[in-house]
C-alpha cells in the first residue's frame, strides 16, 4: 500500500506533499512515494513541423533541470528519508506504470497551465492504472476535520470511490451525500452508504438536488458549494454529460472552478 505523490509544477508541490503527509496518516502510516515524471520530449515539440536544434534541446533540458532541483528540495524537506524518484520518459507512460499498486495516487492540477501540465497523469491514473486520484489546488489544503462532499449515484464508479476514501471520510468533520434527482426518476437509495458511514462513527447527512436547468457538473460544484464542502469525493465519469463536462470542450470549466480537491475513482 502506497502514496503515490506526482510533482510535475513547483506551484503545486507544496499542495502535493502536504497531502501526502497528511494521507500518510489517514490510511494508518501507509509508505509515500515522491515521483517526478520527467518528459523526455519537449511537449510543445511538432518533429513533424520543428527541428530540434542543439541550443533547444539544451535549453529544454536545462528547464528540465532546474524545475527537478526546485522539486527535489521540496520532497526532501517533505520526505528527507523517501527523497523523490525522476523518471524519464512519456508522463502518461511513467504515471500510469507506477500508478497501478498505488493506493490513493495526487496530482496537483488547478487553473488553466495546471490542467494542460497535468492532463496526461491524469489519464494515466484514472483510466491506464485505475486508481483513485486525489486532485490537488494550487494552495495546501488540510484532509482531516474537514467538510466532506460525497456525489453518489448507484454505479460501480461511485461504490468503488467511496470504498477507497473511506478513510478520509472517518477523518472528516461531517460528510454530506449528494445525489442529483433529474425529471421525475427516483434515484439510488444509498442506505448502504449511510449505514457504513454510521457505523465508523460518520453518519452523514443525505442531500437530494434537481439539476433544473442546470448540467451536471456546475450544478454538483453549486451544491458543493452550498454544503460548505471542503473535499469532494465522486465516481469519475460514470455519467455521460458529467464525461463530457469534465473532458469534453468545458473540461477547464470544472477543473478551474473546483477551488478544493477532488477525489476521483473510475
Amino acid at each position: 500500500m502506497t502514496i503515490l505523490a506526482i510533482l510535475n509544477r513547483a506551484e503545486t508541490a507544496e499542495a502535493v506533499l502536504q497531502a501526502a503527509r497528511e494521507l500518510r496518516h489517514i490510511y494508518d502510516g501507509i509508505s509515500v512515494r515522491v515521483l517526478r515524471p520527467r518528459p523526455d520530449v519537449e511537449p510543445d515539440f511538432m518533429p513533424t513541423e520543428e527541428i530540434m536544434s542543439p541550443e533547444r534541446r539544451a535549453r529544454f533540458e536545462g528547464g528540465e533541470d532546474a524545475l527537478t532541483a526546485k522539486l527535489r528540495g521540496a520532497a526532501d524537506k517533505e520526505f528527507p528519508y523517501e527523497g523523490l524518484v525522476e523518471q524519464r520518459g512519456t508522463v502518461r507512460a511513467v504515471v500510469a506504470a507506477a500508478a497501478k499498486d498505488a493506493t490513493v495516487v495526487i496530482v496537483g492540477a488547478a487553473g488553466h497551465a495546471g490542467w494542460s501540465l497535468a492532463r496526461d497523469a491524469i489519464e494515466a491514473v484514472l483510466f491506464d492504472a485505475a486508481a483513485p486520484l486525489l486532485l490537488m489546488p494550487n494552495r495546501a489544503v488540510a484532509l482531516r476535520d474537514r467538510v466532506v462532499a460525497l456525489a453518489w449515484e448507484r454505479s460501480p464508479a461511485a461504490e468503488a470511490a467511496a470504498e477507497a476514501a473511506l478513510p478520509m471520510l472517518e477523518a472528516a468533520e461531517r460528510v454530506v451525500v449528494l445525489e442529483a434527482e433529474e425529471g421525475h426518476d427516483r434515484v439510488s437509495q444509498p442506505e448502504q452508504l449511510m449505514a457504513a458511514l454510521a457505523r465508523r462513527g460518520r453518519p452523514a447527512d443525505l442531500h437530494r438536488f434537481a439539476l433544473a436547468d442546470r448540467d451536471i457538473g456546475s450544478a454538483l460544484l453549486e451544491e458543493v458549494d452550498a454544503a460548505g464542502a471542503e473535499l469532494l469525493v465522486m465516481g469519475a465519469f460514470t455519467h455521460r454529460r458529467l464525461f463530457e463536462r469534465l473532458f469534453g470542450g468545458a473540461t477547464q470549466e470544472v477543473l478551474e472552478g473546483a477551488s478544493i480537491p477532488l477525489f476521483l475513482h473510475h
